[in-house]
């Protein structure tokens, strides 16, 4: 979960980034062909939904593309992941005691 609705990354020079679809699908396109975002070939609705895009009057089509959709709020969110061991997961689990036997 992140504090904010989704937004792309800003472009260069701006403090906030928009919605559009074509930067996001172009960021996809652009992992994919990089081989950085694969998908397996057994996702079906995935693939049947990324074969659906199309432009109309130069904008991409964005009709029943739900799949899609999260896919690219996914990707263009992995600005906000962190790596690195975090200390949090290896304490021990402390359940209150609420008096239920």
């Amino acid at each position: 979960m992140h504090f904010s609705h989704f937004e792309n990354p800003p472009a260069p020079g701006e403090k906030k980034g928009g919605n559009s679809i074509e930067t996001g699908i172009m960021e996809m396109l652009q992992r994919m062909e990089n081989d950085k975002f694969k998908v397996f070939s057994t996702l079906g609705e995935w693939w049947q939904e990324f074969r659906i895009y199309h432009r109309k009057e130069g904008r991409i089509v964005d009709r029943n593309d739900d799949i899609m959709a999260a896919t690219r709020y996914g990707a263009l969110s992995l600005r906000f992941a962190a790596s690195g061991k975090d200390d949090r997961w290896d304490q021990d689990i402390k359940y209150p005691k609420l008096g239920i036997v």
